[in-house]
């Protein structure tokens, strides 16, 4: 016998842009630190380094702009369920 599901729980709510900007910072500390040092390092063959923090700084920026765009469209679709609808048409039946 198959016992009843229970509900699900409401949504966990998070801050995903902390963890987003932190890390898109250190990306972004690394770069300047790797790039002080680069021709040190580029003459023992490590200058590929110095393009890993820049391109992790940059799909950090982007990631901000992804959550960003995701926060917006969730934030409509809110205003869009808690608006009302348009008044009913005197004499016409509702359809559906």
């Amino acid at each position: 016998m198959a016992a009843t599901r229970r509900p699900d729980p409401p949504p966990f709510r998070t801050n995903e842009f902390a963890p987003v900007i932190i890390a898109t910072g250190l990306w972004a500390v690394a770069f300047l630190v790797l790039l002080v040092r680069h021709h040190d390092m580029a003459t023992r063959g490590q200058g590929w380094w110095l393009w890993v923090a820049l391109s992790g700084f940059a799909l950090g920026l982007w990631g901000l702009f992804m959550l960003t765009m995701h926060h917006r469209s969730l934030r409509k679709q809110a205003a869009r369920r808690e608006e009302p609808g348009p008044p009913p048409v005197p004499g016409a039946t509702p359809t559906g």
